[in-house]
C-alpha cells in the first residue's frame, strides 16, 4: 500500500474564530444588560399642560417594563 500524503492550509480560519469569540463576548454582555434593564424601576412625571404648579410623580406600569424585559430575555436566552 501506498502512502498519500496531504498539505493543506486553512485560510480564514483564525478571523472567524476571532469573529466567533467577540460575538460570544457580545452575547453575554448583552444578557447582563437585559438583566440589568429587568430589575430596573422607573418613575416618569407629569405636568398638566393648563397649569404647570401641579406635578405628580406616578409609577410606570410594571407590567409593561416586565413584559419588554421577559421578551428581550427569553430572546437572549435562546441564542
Amino acid at each position: 500500500m501506498t502512502d498519500l500524503v496531504i498539505n493543506a492550509k486553512l485560510i480564514g480560519v483564525e478571523e472567524a474564530t476571532a469573529k466567533a469569540e467577540r460575538y460570544v463576548e457580545l452575547l453575554k454582555e448583552a444578557k447582563s444588560l437585559a438583566d440589568e434593564l429587568a430589575s430596573m424601576e422607573f418613575e416618569i412625571g407629569i405636568k398638566q399642560a393648563t397649569d404647570s404648579s401641579q406635578e405628580s410623580i406616578i409609577p410606570l406600569d410594571e407590567k409593561s417594563i416586565t413584559k419588554s424585559s421577559d421578551l428581550l430575555t427569553r430572546s437572549l436566552k435562546t441564542l
